[in-house]
């Protein structure tokens, strides 16, 4: 759901509110080269060979990190929420 949207109903927005606090932290919780990889690629959408150079290592190892970035991510959320995603 946008954000728009949930601004106009206070129950969406509180959730919403929740599900990124709970994003925030299991972002955090990644290895420093695991978030910068999957930040720099997902947040700031820049390639994998952008995010290769900037971060002086190989395509693949990117791919590598993000990969393994978003399996600790859904670990974190199913283990927080106790819900499988």
């Amino acid at each position: 759901m946008p954000l728009t949207d949930a601004a106009k109903d206070p129950e969406a927005l509180a959730r919403f509110s929740e599900q990124w606090a709970l994003l925030k932290k299991a972002i955090a919780s990644l290895p420093a080269r695991e978030r910068a990889a999957l930040e720099m690629r997902e947040l700031d959408e820049l390639t994998s060979a952008e995010v290769a150079l900037r971060l002086g290592v190989t395509e693949e190892t990117v791919r590598s990190q993000v990969s393994k970035a978003k399996l600790k991510l859904k670990a974190f959320v199913q283990n927080m929420t106790g819900r499988r995603l």
